[in-house]
C-alpha cells in the first residue's frame, strides 16, 4: 500500500487481530486494538519493530498473544513498563557500584567520614589520588566493586611488590 497524501490509513489483517497503520510520512507500523478485561476503553498496542513483510508472521503471533492477554485482563503495557523499570534499576545499580565512581567518591570525601573528623593532609591526598588514578582505576575500569575478588587484589599487589614493595603496601592501605 502507498502512503496517503494526508492523515493515515489503517487496515485490519484477515488472519489475526493485527492492524497495519500507514501515515502520510510513510511510516508503517503494526498494532493491536483490544479491550482489556474490566476496562471500558479499548487500547492500541504497537508492535515494537517497524512493519515489513519479513516480520509479518511474528507480528501475527505477537498480535494473537497480546489479544489473549488483554482478554484475560492482563495489560501488556504494564508488563513492558515493569520490564523497563527493572532494567533501569539494574543499570542504575551497576552504575552505583562501578569501581571508578566509588574510587572518585572516596577521593572526594578527603578523608572526612565522620562528623568531626579531620581531612587528609595535602601530601596524603596527593598520594591517594596517584595510587587510585594511576594504578587502581586503570586496572579495574568498567567493573563493579563486587566483582573484584580478594585473589585479584592479592595478584595485583604481588605484581606491584615485585617492582616496588613499599608502594604495594601503600596501595594496599588505599
Amino acid at each position: 500500500m502507498r502512503a496517503p497524501k494526508s492523515g493515515r490509513i489503517e487496515r485490519r489483517d484477515d488472519l489475526s487481530p493485527l492492524w497495519l497503520r500507514i501515515t502520510a510520512s510513510g511510516d508503517r507500523s503494526f498494532a493491536v486494538r483490544a479491550r482489556i478485561k474490566g476496562n471500558a476503553q479499548p487500547v492500541r498496542i504497537t508492535y515494537p519493530q517497524r512493519a515489513h513483510i519479513s516480520n509479518l508472521a511474528t507480528a501475527r503471533e505477537w498480535a494473537v498473544r497480546t489479544d489473549a492477554q488483554c482478554r484475560a485482563g492482563i495489560d501488556p503495557r504494564a508488563e513492558k513498563l515493569a520490564q523497563e523499570v527493572a532494567q533501569a534499576a539494574k543499570h542504575e545499580q551497576s552504575e552505583r557500584h562501578d569501581f571508578e565512581r566509588i574510587a572518585e567518591s572516596f577521593l572526594a570525601t578527603n578523608g572526612v567520614h565522620k562528623k568531626n573528623a579531620r581531612s587528609w593532609k595535602p601530601r596524603t591526598l596527593a598520594e591517594y589520588e596517584r595510587a587510585i588514578r594511576s594504578r587502581l582505576i586503570p586496572r579495574w575500569k568498567g567493573r563493579t566493586i563486587h566483582s573484584i575478588t580478594r585473589d585479584e587484589i592479592a595478584d595485583f599487589l604481588d605484581e606491584v611488590a615485585e617492582v616496588a614493595p613499599v608502594t604495594a603496601n601503600r596501595v594496599l592501605a588505599v
